[in-house]
């Protein structure tokens, strides 16, 4: 399939729809279609596969998601993959009511909002080297844009 620009992609779904004038479907409103098609496409396919490394520091459980991350896939600390658990398990891993403040080894996971969190707690700083954290997800893909559309 040869590359085509917005235009072109604007056009070619005007024509599919039978609707040749923007009086019943607005450029724009084409454009925010594509993207929806697109971000759908992207992510049902796993099309976008990234990677996030981010120092593991002694005492520190949580660590910010990238920006653009829309699912995560694995996660691997000290060179090792963590099992994902939901709030449930990690209330049953906190069965002592301790609070989550064992440190060691991390062997779990689990995500609120925008925050991974690791359990137990890192007992070692890395910076450099495998033993860091690896965060593998699919990147939400970039807005196609107004701005690069020209009638």
């Amino acid at each position: 399939m040869a590359f085509q620009t917005l235009q072109q992609l604007v056009s070619d779904v005007r024509t599919g729809l039978t609707a040749p004038s923007p009086r019943q479907f607005s450029d724009v409103e084409i454009i925010q279609f594509l993207n929806y098609a697109w971000k759908d496409f992207s992510f049902n396919g796993e099309l976008l596969e990234t990677s996030d490394i981010q120092t593991v520091t002694d005492g520190t459980g949580d660590y910010t998601l990238p920006t653009d991350c829309s699912r995560i896939l694995r996660v691997r600390v000290y060179g090792r993959r963590c099992a994902f658990v939901d709030d449930r398990q990690m209330m049953v891993l906190n069965g002592d009511g301790s609070g989550l403040t064992t440190k060691g080894t991390p062997r779990w996971y689990t995500v609120l909002r925008r925050t991974l969190s690791l359990y137990p707690i890192p007992d070692t700083t890395y910076s450099t080297g495998t033993n860091r954290l690896y965060i593998f997800y699919l990147q939400e893909p970039a807005d196609i844009t107004v701005s690069s559309y020209t009638t």
